[in-house]
């Protein structure tokens, strides 16, 4: 049998929990039976970990010699008992990467990490380039590669877009701190022609010299954005500078799949990213927009743009949406994997 372990939710529908609960989903559709005690829980951390504490001890008495079970990492403080419980019934265990704490949280050391998941029989891990960059420290498993995080919603955006080299609109959604995102706070010095539609929790507008560059939408709910942002690009940048993505937040870059690249194709949204991310390949070769080494490109890169090569882009971005929508990419190489 197949099964998947999954898990009490808790803190809201935030970007990870949203991507956990869509792999559940495409996994629901393959015929993978459910592990464990499923809850989505906004306040209570404690009940939260006596479910998923239920909730693993349950692999005791459901799996049998030859199943296999899908675990997503992180699952804080049960990932390696799990690994263990499956193990001990002689069930084999495939592990689905969301996040590498000693990356960029630095929660674990490498070592200890890699220790982590060579624990799982095979792995389904962000991309060619993570999947290096953990074979280079130690991990020894196979694995393969999702290419690109699905986003289950029914919604979708019919805001129409006109493109007319006017003022082109680059949405930005995510944590809009300045210790996370301290370039969004400098970037209205040099920005010509273009301006930001910020959405997201913790934009500082104290902070900001040229407030007539942005306009602040606050934080809005994914469906609700989908359906309803105006924008012309989504942009996938991280860190301190408007130059180069750096820092422990912008470095990550190179090595995972950000989540809100996934839902800007779901806005409808051609792409802007930082050409270093290990996501520019496949934006490039996809055809769903532009990688820069910094935004200050923007100013001469944009007005190049045709409205053929516009609409190119956006057709492509369709194309992708309508996979990201079905649930393609998880179905695809967890399959794979199994």
């Amino acid at each position: 049998m197949k099964y998947y372990l999954t898990k009490c939710y808790h803190g809201g529908m935030n970007a990870g929990n949203k991507a956990k609960m869509d792999i559940e989903a495409s996994l629901a559709e393959m015929g993978f039976r459910a592990v464990g005690i499923y809850s989505y829980n906004r306040r209570n951390s404690l009940w939260a970990f006596l479910l998923n504490l239920v909730g693993v001890c349950s692999l005791l008495f459901v799996i049998r010699k030859g199943d296999t079970v899908v675990v997503q990492y992180p699952y804080k403080k049960f990932y390696a008992w799990a690994c263990w419980l499956i193990h001990l019934k002689g069930g084999q265990t495939v592990t689905v990467i969301h996040d590498l704490g000693a990356f960029r949280r630095k929660k674990k050391s490498i070592a200890k990490e890699i220790g982590l998941l060579n624990r799982s029989d095979g792995l389904v891990v962000h991309n060619d380039s993570m999947k290096a960059w953990l074979q280079d420290h130690g991990l020894n498993r196979p694995m393969e590669c999702l290419e690109v995080f699905d986003y289950l919603s029914d919604t979708e955006n019919l805001v129409p877009r006109n493109w007319d080299n006017g003022c082109v609109k680059v949405m930005y959604a995510g944590a809009l701190s300045f210790q996370k995102n301290a370039y969004l706070y400098n970037i209205a010095d040099f920005m010509k022609g273009w301006q930001l539609e910020l959405y997201g929790k913790g934009f500082e507008v104290a902070r900001i010299n040229k407030e007539r560059d942005f306009h602040y939408h606050g934080f809005v709910a994914s469906d609700e954005l989908i359906a309803c942002c105006d924008a012309h690009f989504g942009l996938v940048w991280e860190g301190d500078s408007p130059d180069t993505c750096r820092g422990s937040f912008g470095e990550y870059l190179a090595l995972n799949n950000p989540h809100k690249l996934s839902l800007y194709i779901r806005c409808g949204l051609p792409i802007i990213i930082w050409k270093e991310a290990a996501m520019a390949p496949f934006v490039l070769a996809n055809g769903l927009g532009v990688a820069v080494g910094s935004l200050k490109e923007l100013n001469d890169l944009l007005p190049t743009l045709t409205a053929n090569q516009y609409e190119e882009m956006r057709k492509n971005v369709s194309r992708i949406g309508g996979l990201l929508k079905s649930g393609f990419y998880a179905k695809k190489h967890i399959d794979g994997c199994v």
